[in-house]
């Protein structure tokens, strides 16, 4: 009886935010996955030209990240900017679905280009409103029930990467099964599965403006001082040491797909093309599965230790690019995809809390640096993937220093807060 009595009061105490915040973690990995997903395929069916593109989409990001991101949340509210950024992940989709209807086209290059444009304005408006939007959540959940900020973060920052994992995992599981199980020629079963995401997309973005219970007010002052409150944050060296884990996954996650899916799984005698949507779910399986043991591992060891956990991992795969014969390794390729989870486990859930953490109050700047450190890296790291196609251990060498530089970054970031 006391134990019912006391679930009782503990339901009663929860704040109605969460609840929205599940519902928007939920909306908002729908409609990320079915992004994520032509990004993982998208140099196997458009070629090396989507290299290009995909530095484009990055390149984009960044920008949007230091300059609209900040900007919309501003003027629009935290909320509102999601549903703006989801609307142009729609249209990515989309189009990218119908390049798929014809890949040889001279036509592609430019369109996938034009549309990668478009997905990056959205990414960096997207990531720096999701930030917002899990700050103030935090915020409110922690004073209606009456526990600390940090708690909430850590709880909230776990669960929303479990969530965000899982929706990507079954979308790029379902690439593969949706193409086994289509009797078309294979032009047709990419556009259908890439217009059925595409219908996802759309359906996530009408239902995440019914979460009416989030912050979406817009903040006071000028355009310009809310454009500019990322750029503001710079002079604060904790961004930049805290930057080596945004820049180690993104420089490790577009040599997985500009490399190692292209080279090890396309040409592999045990995979093919059909397997990267298998091959790269196993990444975010292992990601969201390892994202809670992390933020309770930096609860009881402090998120430095688990920082570097994380480093350790990404720093594994280039090691074995440039010193194991990889080639020979078979279904044992698939060790690249469970130590990019584990990396991204950390990089999903501790490294983005530590973000809030350390500049509370400053959500959309602190966010809108962290994504453009990450956009940053993948965007150079794709245009080197093109300029370097046989020279893997370039790219692998900069992964490798990268994440060397990670663990002990973060502890001088943590040594420098007040």
């Amino acid at each position: 009886m006391g134990m019912l009595s006391q679930g009782l009061i503990n339901t009663a105490l929860q704040s109605p935010v969460r609840k929205a915040f599940h519902s928007y973690a939920v909306l908002f990995s729908l409609n990320h996955a079915t992004v994520t997903t032509p990004l993982v395929y998208s140099t196997s069916l458009l070629g090396a030209p989507a290299n290009i593109g995909n530095g484009v989409l990055f390149v984009c990001t960044l920008l949007s990240a230091l300059f609209c991101g900040t900007a919309l949340v501003g003027s629009f509210g935290p909320l509102k900017s999601s549903v703006i950024a989801m609307a142009l992940y729609t249209v990515y989709v989309t189009g990218f679905a119908c390049c798929c209807l014809q890949p040889d086209s001279a036509f592609v290059p430019v369109a996938f280009g034009a549309l990668s444009a478009v997905g990056g304005l959205g990414a960096g408006i997207l990531w720096t409103s999701q930030g917002a939007v899990f700050a103030s959540a935090s915020r409110v959940i922690a004073t209606d029930e009456g526990v600390t900020s940090e708690a909430v973060t850590a709880e909230l920052g776990a669960r929303f990467a479990s969530l965000y994992l899982a929706c990507e995992v079954i979308a790029k599981a379902s690439v593969t099964g949706l193409k086994l199980a289509t009797p078309l020629s294979i032009t047709y079963i990419w556009s259908i599965v890439f217009f059925l995401y595409a219908f996802v997309a759309a359906l996530s973005t009408l239902l995440a403006n019914r979460c009416v219970d989030l912050q979406s007010r817009p903040e006071p002052g000028p355009l310009l001082g809310k454009a500019m409150a990322a750029v503001e944050l710079m002079p604060d060296v904790r961004v930049w040491l805290l930057s080596f884990t945004n820049l180690t996954f993104g420089f490790c996650a577009a040599f997985m797909n500009g490399y190692v899916n292209e080279h090890y799984v396309k040409e592999s005698t045990v995979f093919n093309e059909t397997a990267i949507g298998f091959l790269t779910a196993i990444t975010a399986v292992v990601a969201g599965l390892s994202a809670p043991v992390f933020a309770r591992l930096s609860k009881r060891f402090g998120k430095g230790w688990v920082v570097f956990l994380g480093s350790l991992a990404f720093m594994t795969i280039p090691l074995c690019v440039i010193f194991a014969y990889v080639d020979t390794w078979g279904v044992g390729i698939i060790l690249f995809f469970v130590l990019h989870g584990l990396g991204r486990g950390v990089y999903e859930s501790t490294n983005k809390v530590a973000f809030a953490d350390f500049f509370p109050g400053k959500a959309p700047g602190a966010f809108a640096n962290c994504m453009m450190q990450n956009s940053f890296a993948f965007a150079v790291c794709f245009f080197l993937s093109a300029a370097f196609q046989s020279q893997p251990s370039v790219l692998a060498g900069i992964v490798l220093t990268l994440a060397a530089l990670t663990g002990p970054s973060y502890a001088l970031a943590a040594a420098s807060s007040p």
